[in-house]
């Protein structure tokens, strides 16, 4: 072909033509070794081959054209095979180049086997390994999951919690620090008994004890924020008095003890479990 690579994109199948990068020898240097170029080649295949050729117009081309058509293509359609027959061959020199052939094409189709078997190997490897990194994928995705949903459990029960807590948290910030107090009376009230019932529990279980005309908390629970001291005022006229300051009579105070809301609900947890210990042993 006077223009070879025209020729190879119009006849050759682009499936059977490879372009590569090589080394071209060009001449010969001054020191005697080859002058090389790298210039990029198209490489064809045995189909790719046999389509140039009979593309081709040469006569070399053409009596190669014509010997497939005529000879080798009939036979090989009539027979199934296509062995090479010299004028003035014997029949038993054709049948023995009928067995060469054959041996020779077992021989391919033997290794054409092998090669398809080791194909097929390592096709078969290459999907266990694959298989393999699945499964190991598919553990991690359900490790992943399952911390997932734990991470999703951990979050509700910490919502929980929260739920649960917000209203003692509120509780403690809104009513146990309040400044609002509450006398034994009214404590006592709540429970069903008198203040006189309530305080003597509280001397016997060591929590208040009676000193100087009032109730006082111990030292274990002094710092705990239960209870205040209150003062009372109480003025007494003179029945004699005219009104004036001087002639009004006497002042007396008198200090007692109230219970804050902590000391209120400090009291009502000791009854409850007062109550939870007569069930027991009852």
């Amino acid at each position: 072909y006077k223009k070879s690579r025209n020729a190879v994109n119009q006849l050759v199948n682009p499936l059977d033509a490879l372009k590569q990068g090589a080394w071209v020898v060009t001449g010969i240097k001054k020191d005697g070794t080859d002058a090389k170029r790298f210039q990029q080649m198209i490489y064809v295949s045995e189909s790719g081959f046999y389509a140039l050729v009979l593309g081709s117009k040469l006569s070399t081309a053409v009596k190669f054209k014509n010997w497939v058509t005529a000879d080798v293509l009939p036979q090989i359609r009539k027979t199934g095979g296509y062995i090479p027959v010299q004028q003035g061959e014997s029949d038993e020199e054709t049948i023995r180049h009928a067995e060469e052939i054959l041996r020779a094409t077992l021989k391919e189709k033997e290794n054409l086997l092998k090669k398809q078997r080791l194909q097929i190997e390592q096709q078969k490897k290459l999907i266990g390994e694959q298989d393999t990194e699945i499964r190991r994928l598919n553990d991690v995705v359900d490790e992943q999951v399952v911390r997932i949903a734990k991470s999703g459990d951990n979050i509700i029960q910490l919502e929980n919690q929260v739920g649960n807590l917000l209203p003692k948290a509120l509780y403690s910030d809104n009513v146990l620090d309040s400044v609002s107090c509450f006398t034994t009376t009214q404590i006592a009230k709540e429970l069903g008994i008198t203040a006189q019932e309530l305080n003597r529990s509280l001397c016997a279980l060591h929590i208040q004890y009676y000193q100087s005309g009032q109730y006082l908390l111990y030292a274990d629970y002094a710092h705990m924020g239960l209870a205040k001291s209150r003062t009372r005022y109480s003025a007494f006229l003179d029945p004699k008095s005219d009104g004036r300051q001087e002639k009004m009579g006497r002042a007396y105070t008198h200090t007692y003890l109230v219970w804050t809301e902590r000391g209120r609900k400090f009291i009502h947890d000791l009854a409850q479990r007062y109550l939870e210990l007569c069930e027991v042993y009852s």
